[in-house]
């Protein structure tokens, strides 16, 4: 592990630990965020139905094992909470909470092409709903990358920033700003920036990076929607 990493990531806490007072957002811009959160959910779980209803008969139909995969992941103040994504791998060969190569020979073919898609993520729009996550938000860690985080830069889970303190995200600045070679340090470097800058232009700026890295998505939203205005035309001339 890279130790230049290590050091900018300690460094980070560092300046938290610094700055003893921390403004909050505004209770509007905390109203705002939720309620757009809530509004997205709805609208993105509606129109992704058709989508996420195909992946899910494929994801059983290719291999035994339920289609949606839940892993218990880091949230708010440290609270636990399962997240969902469509399986991606064979049962019982999970990465244990790290990542997966690309190459993994635990994915299965459907698998391969979520991921690449970043389709697997849909389900996360149900954690939005209920309030574990937020649409833009610092990227939810494993319990086990947390605790190998921990471990490896000598710290505590009482250390000031080690939790995040807003709602995790479906999509944050590790994502926008992904390569290859980001290590977990890298990637919890970025959820430290997040949590010290966050705004809501912060927020609209991620969501734009969003559209085009997850441009998949945004099809396979934008398709579902056709199918379900399609269907609801059909039964209207049928009434007719």
């Amino acid at each position: 592990m890279p130790s230049e990493t290590i050091a900018r990531v300690a460094e980070t806490f560092e300046v938290q630990e610094r700055r003893q007072i921390v403004v909050p957002a505004g209770a509007a811009e905390n109203f705002f965020k939720r309620a757009f959160d809530i509004c997205f959910a709805l609208i993105g779980l509606t129109f992704s139905a058709p989508v996420l209803l195909f992946f899910l008969a494929v994801v059983a139909l290719e291999s035994p094992g339920s289609p949606l995969y839940v892993q218990r992941r880091v949230g708010r103040n440290g609270r636990i909470f399962n997240m969902y994504k469509l399986r991606t791998m064979f049962t019982g060969t999970d990465s244990d909470g790290f990542k997966t190569a690309k190459e993994d020979r635990r994915l299965t073919v459907s698998g391969k092409l979520l991921r690449a898609t970043n389709i697997d993520e849909l389900p996360q729009l149900i954690n939005v709903l209920n309030g574990d996550m937020s649409l833009i938000g610092p990227r939810p860690l494993s319990v086990e990358e947390t605790d190998y985080i921990g471990r490896h830069l000598n710290i505590s889970d009482s250390y000031p920033g080690f939790y995040p303190t807003s709602r995790p995200g479906l999509v944050g600045l590790e994502q926008v700003n992904r390569n290859k070679e980001m290590t977990y340090f890298e990637r919890f470097s970025y959820n430290s920036r997040y949590e010290n800058n966050w705004n809501l232009l912060l927020d609209a700026q991620i969501f734009l990076k969003a559209l085009v890295v997850c441009r998949h998505v945004c099809l396979a939203l934008l398709a579902g929607g056709s199918l379900i205005a399609g269907a609801a035309l059909l039964s209207l001339q049928y009434l007719h």
